[in-house]
């Protein structure tokens, strides 16, 4: 059974998908870098001090797995769908 068969269904997450990908997941990449530094220097300071930072390498650990999520997400939604590539 196809899963966009309802146009209006398929126009709302083709305008979801194109927001997705042109405003969301560049920001959700961009965190994800940033986490991956501030996680770079969690783990520096740690060899360092021999003491452990938790708040802020759960903070770090969760800005990488941000566009993770948002990939999920869209997976689930349906936004590589081939369905939606025909309008």
């Amino acid at each position: 059974m196809a899963r966009f068969t309802q146009r209006s269904k398929r126009l709302s997450r083709q305008r979801e998908s194109a927001i997705f990908q042109s405003v969301l997941m560049p920001l959700g990449m961009l965190v994800g870098f940033i986490g991956l530094l501030i996680l770079g220097l969690v783990l520096f300071d740690h060899l360092i001090k021999q003491g452990w930072e938790a708040e802020a390498f759960v903070m770090a650990v969760s800005a990488c797995l941000l566009p993770v999520v948002l990939f999920l997400f869209r997976w689930t939604r349906g936004h590589f769908n081939r369905q939606l590539e025909h309008s």
